[in-house]
């Protein structure tokens, strides 16, 4: 078995016209609620590591794995977040998915964590095309948190 780097990537999108999502400390809080070394264990074991930076590992510029992950699970800090920005009881979104793995099980580990802290997040599953359609607004329909996975 021989092991290659690829430079794919999954990252999480906000609609900033959301007057929720457009809050900074909400924004934040969200980066608290995803468990990053739980998904890197489980979810992408064999698809690869937690980052939160666009450069690659082993590219000019990139920081270390350590330096790479600034965030980590951690409810009370977001909660801490969430009240400050107005939401202390959370609120209600939309997760648009792009079926498949591993943008599903990862929506589904986020949408456990979100529930932690009062937000209750609803995964709406939609193929390439939808998804892509959703993903640039063309739809007309409010995409509130958007999951995007790039082959």
């Amino acid at each position: 078995v021989v092991k290659t780097p690829r430079t794919q990537f999954y990252y999480v999108t906000f609609n900033m016209g959301d007057p929720i999502l457009s809050k900074p400390k909400v924004r934040q809080a969200i980066k608290y609620l995803v468990d990053y070394d739980g998904l890197e264990k489980t979810v992408m074991k064999y698809e690869g590591r937690a980052r939160q930076s666009l450069v690659p590992m082993g590219a000019f510029g990139a920081l270390s794995y350590e330096e790479g992950k600034p965030f980590k699970l951690d409810l009370e800090k977001a909660k801490q977040l969430l009240a400050e920005a107005g939401h202390p009881n959370g609120f209600s979104i939309q997760m648009d998915v792009r079926t498949g793995y591993p943008t599903t099980e990862m929506a589904q580990s986020i949408q456990s964590t979100f529930a932690r802290a009062g937000i209750k997040m609803e995964i709406i599953p939609g193929d390439g095309r939808q998804f892509l359609v959703i993903a640039v607004g063309a739809a007309g329909v409010p995409a509130e948190l958007v999951a995007l996975a790039l082959p």
